[in-house]
C-alpha cells in the first residue's frame, strides 16, 4: 500500500471535534484492534476484505462493497497497523460517507468485540489552500490568460487518419489562445490497428504528429505543453511518466534549424504535472481518475453533484492519483508516485484539469476550478469530440477582490462557469467546446 498522508484528514478532524486541550489529534487516535464501547477516533485506509480463496480468484480485482470494506489501520494510532472489517450497515440509515478504495479516512466508531468498527461518522476533510499569485514576483496588471487543454487520442479506433487533431488545430487557429496544453498520446501504444501499421516506423509516425502540432503552433504564435504519457508509443510505459526528452527538446531538431525554431516554445513536462504560467497554477494529470473512482466509489445519505464529488475527493488527498490499488491497465510505479503524484508544497492549484469519458465539465469545487476537456476522440466511436477553453484573469488589489468577488455561474450543462477566489484573486472563465 503506498505511504500516503493522513495529515489533511487528522487536521480537519481535530477542527471539528473543537478540542479544547488542543492535544495533537493523534494522541487521540485509537488502535483500530482496541475494544472501544464508546464512540472513539480511528485513522486508516479503506481498502477490500480479501475474499479470494484460490490464486486464480486473486488475480482477479475486488470492488469495495459496503459487505467487504474494512480499514487499514496507521502505526500513528500506536498498535498493529493490520486491517478490520468496517461496519457500515449498523448506522445505514444516518451514516453519511462517500468511500473509493486507498480512501485515508478519520471517523468516530466503536469496536465492541475487537474485531470489527463500527462507523457512526465520517470527518470531511478540507482542502489545501490555494497557491498565492505573487509567488515572489508583482503580477499588477496582468493581461488575461488565454488557455485550451485537450486531451488525445488524436485519431479515431478505425484508422491512422489525424484528421481530429487537425480540426482541434483548425480551432486553434480561430481561437488564437496564448497556451495549447495536450494531454494523452500522440500515438496511442493501445490503438486496435496500432500493430498494423506499416508506412514508418512508430518513431517516425510520432516525429510526424509532434512536428505538425509544433509547425502550426508556432506560425499561430501559440505556445505549446506536451503532458507525457505512459501510452505513448515512444515514452515511458509507466505512471507518473517523465518527459521523453528529459528537460530539452528533441533530438531531431538538433541538426536543423527550422525544426529547432518551431520548437521554441513548446515544453515538455511530467504526467502529472503541476503548472505555474506566470501568476496562475494549473494540475495536470491523464489517467482517467474520475471514471475509475465512479466505477468503485460506494456511497450512502450523500447530497449535491456527483462529479463535484468525485474532484473533491481527489483535493482532499492534495494527490493526482489516490487510488489503491491502481486499475489493472495503469502501470503504476510506487517510488515515482511519492515523488510526483502529491500536490506539491501543500497547496492546491487554482485550475485542475482530469480528462475522463465522462461527460465533460467545468465545474468550481471550494475555490478550485476541475475540467473535464473531455476527449478529442472518443472510445469505439468515429465522432468528434471536445477540448476546454479556459480564461485566466487576475486582480491585484484587495478592495477590487471585495467588490467583485461573484458566485460560480454556470450555463447550460455546466459547459461554461466562471469562479473568483477573493483569497487568491484568480478568476477563470471557461467552456467545453464541441469539435
Amino acid at each position: 500500500m503506498p505511504r500516503g498522508s493522513l495529515s489533511n484528514v487528522l487536521d480537519a478532524s481535530s477542527k471539528q471535534e473543537n478540542l479544547v486541550n488542543k492535544k495533537p489529534v493523534t494522541s487521540l487516535l485509537r488502535p483500530i484492534y482496541s475494544r472501544m464501547q464508546s464512540r472513539s477516533l480511528v485513522a486508516g485506509r479503506v481498502i477490500v476484505w480479501p475474499e479470494a480463496t484460490s490464486a486464480e480468484n486473486a488475480t482477479h480485482q475486488q470492488r469495495l462493497h459496503p459487505s467487504n470494506a474494512c480499514l487499514a489501520g496507521t502505526k500513528r494510532a500506536g498498535g498493529d497497523s493490520g486491517r478490520i472489517t468496517l461496519d457500515l450497515t449498523t448506522n445505514a440509515s444516518s451514516l453519511v460517507y462517500s468511500l473509493y478504495p486507498g480512501h485515508p479516512v478519520v471517523l468516530t466508531a466503536t469496536n465492541l468485540t475487537g474485531r470489527s468498527l463500527t462507523a457512526f461518522e465520517f470527518y470531511q476533510p478540507n482542502v489545501l489552500p490555494l497557491f498565492e499569485t505573487t509567488n515572489g514576483t508583482s503580477y499588477s496588471n496582468v493581461p488575461d490568460l488565454h488557455v485550451a487543454v485537450a486531451c488525445g487520442p488524436f485519431t479515431t479506433t478505425t484508422s491512422h487518419d489525424i484528421s481530429p487533431l487537425l480540426a482541434l488545430l483548425k480551432d486553434i487557429k480561430e481561437y488564437r489562445p496564448h497556451v495549447l496544453i495536450l494531454l494523452g498520446p500522440l500515438v496511442d501504444s493501445s490503438h486496435p490497428l496500432i500493430e498494423e501499421y506499416r508506412d514508418s516506423t512508430y518513431e517516425e509516425l510520432y516525429q510526424s504528429r509532434l512536428n505538425t502540432v509544433a509547425e502550426w503552433c508556432h506560425l499561430l504564435k501559440t505556445s505549446v505543453v506536451i503532458v507525457s504519457s505512459w501510452r505513448e508509443i515512444c515514452g515511458n510505459p509507466v505512471y507518473p511518466t517523465p518527459p521523453p526528452f528529459g528537460s530539452g527538446k528533441p533530438y531531431w531538431t538538433q541538426k536543423n534549424p527550422e525544426l529547432a525554431t518551431w520548437y521554441e516554445n513548446v515544453t515538455f513536462v511530467w504526467d502529472p504535472c503541476t503548472l505555474r504560467i506566470g501568476p496562475f497554477v494549473m494540475g495536470l494529470s491523464s489517467p482517467d481518475v474520475l471514471f475509475q473512482m465512479s466505477s468503485e466509489e460506494i456511497n450512502a445519505n450523500c447530497t449535491g453533484d456527483r462529479l463535484a464529488r468525485l474532484c473533491r475527493h481527489v483535493l482532499t488527498a492534495a494527490n493526482f492519483y489516490p487510488i489503491h490499488p491502481p486499475a489493472e491497465s495503469l502501470p503504476l510505479d510506487y517510488p515515482l508516485w511519492q515523488d510526483h503524484a502529491h500536490f506539491p508544497s501543500n497547496r492546491s492549484p487554482h485550475c485542475l484539469v482530469l480528462p475522463s469519458r465522462l461527460r465533460a465539465f467545468i465545474k468550481s469545487v471550494e475555490n478550485v476550478v476541475c475540467v473535464n476537456p473531455g476527449l478529442i476522440t472518443r472510445p469505439g466511436s468515429t465522432a468528434a469530440g471536445s477540448y476546454a477553453r479556459l480564461i485566466f484573469s487576475i486582480k491585484d488589489s484587495s478592495a477590487d477582490l471585495q467588490e467583485s468577488a461573484m458566485d460560480v455561474v454556470s450555463w447550460a450543462g455546466d459547459e461554461k462557469t466562471a469562479t473568483d477566489s477573493t483569497k487568491s484573486g484568480v478568476t477563470i472563465l471557461g467552456e467545453v467546446v464541441q469539435l
